[in-house]
C-alpha cells in the first residue's frame, strides 16, 4: 500500500511511475492534481531532498505521472526550461553511446518522443550537446534520422519530415516545419549570416 505525505492512498501504477521518475520518497510527495494539502506542493524530481515551493509558480514544474496524479520537478535541478531536466547516467562503460555522434564519456537518457513532463518514459541515449539540440528542436535532418535509424527503424519512416511529424504527434514539441523555421546565426568574416540548418541546400540569408 502506498500513501503520500497526507495519508492519501496512491495507486500502485502511480507509485511505480513516481519511481521511474526518481521522485524523492517514492509516492510520498505525489499529489492528486490541484490537491496539495492547503500548502505549496513539494518538488521531488531532480533533487535529493523534497523542497516546498516558495513562489506560486509550481504549475510550470508539474509532471503528470498518471491521469489525475502529479509530482513536481525542482526548479534548481532544471536546466534550459522547466521540465527538461534529463535523467543522467555516468560515463564510459556505464551507459550507451550517443545515438548521433557516438560519444560515450557522458550521456543522458533523453525522453523522446514524449517529454517526461507529459508522462513519457521512452528514452534515447544522447550526449549533452545533442540532448540540448533535441530539446530545442535544432537537430539537422541527418541527426534526427540517426535517431530514427538506430532506435525507431521499425516505424518504416523514410525521411526526416516523416519522423519529426510522427514524433510531434506523440507530444514532441516541434513538428518538421517548426524545426525548419529555426536558424542559427554565425559570423562569416564581417557579415552575420543566418543559416537554416534543416535545409541541406545551404539556404542562407544575410542579416
Amino acid at each position: 500500500m502506498n500513501y503520500n505525505y497526507w495519508a492519501v492512498k496512491v495507486p500502485d501504477d502511480v507509485a511505480e511511475r513516481a519511481k521511474e521518475h526518481g521522485c524523492v520518497g517514492g509516492a510520498l510527495y505525489v499529489y492528486k492534481d490541484g490537491q496539495y494539502g492547503g500548502s505549496p506542493p513539494r518538488a521531488s524530481i531532480g533533487c535529493t531532498q523534497a523542497t516546498p515551493f516558495r513562489r506560486r509558480w509550481w504549475e510550470k514544474f508539474k509532471v503528470e505521472l498518471y491521469a489525475g496524479w502529479v509530482a513536481f520537478r525542482s526548479p534548481s535541478g532544471t536546466s534550459r526550461q522547466p521540465g527538461s531536466k534529463p535523467s543522467r547516467v555516468t560515463g564510459k562503460g556505464g551507459c550507451k553511446p550517443c545515438l548521433i555522434c557516438g560519444a560515450d564519456r557522458f550521456t543522458e537518457r533523453a525522453h523522446f518522443p514524449t517529454p517526461d513532463r507529459h508522462g513519457g518514459v521512452e528514452t534515447v541515449s544522447l550526449c549533452p550537446t545533442h540532448h540540448r539540440l533535441l530539446d530545442n528542436g535544432r537537430l539537422s535532418d541527418w541527426e534526427i534520422m540517426e535517431i530514427c535509424r538506430k532506435k525507431f527503424l521499425h516505424l518504416g519512416l523514410a525521411s526526416a519530415k516523416e519522423f519529426a511529424d510522427w514524433a510531434h504527434k506523440n507530444k514532441y514539441p516541434y513538428s518538421f516545419l517548426h524545426m525548419l523555421a529555426k536558424s542559427v546565426r554565425k559570423r562569416n568574416g564581417a557579415r552575420q549570416i543566418t543559416y537554416y540548418i534543416q535545409n541541406e541546400g545551404a539556404l542562407s540569408v544575410d542579416a
